[in-house]
């Protein structure tokens, strides 16, 4: 910020000097807190209807979809086909 500092008020002529004033440096913040000790996380975008993301938001939104991530059972490998 600036603080104005009058120097000279006369009939003709007023003038101010700006000078910083200094503030204290703001605190860092941390951010987003972690879901877990150690454990990163990353972005991802979903494309739904409004409607979906509605019901979406009222079942826990992020939270709810990472518990189904976390719950579900990974999916079977395909056999690779044989070629002749």
């Amino acid at each position: 910020m600036f603080a104005a500092t009058k120097i000279f008020a006369g009939p003709v002529f007023s003038g101010y000097i700006l000078s910083m004033v200094k503030t204290p440096p703001t605190k860092k913040r941390p951010g987003r807190p972690a879901l877990e000790e150690g454990a990163e996380t990353v972005p991802i975008t979903l494309r739904m209807t409004p409607t979906q993301r509605e019901k979406l938001g009222r079942l826990g939104g992020a939270k709810w979809v990472r518990g189904k991530i976390d719950a579900a059972r990974e999916p079977a490998e395909k056999a690779e086909p044989q070629g002749d």
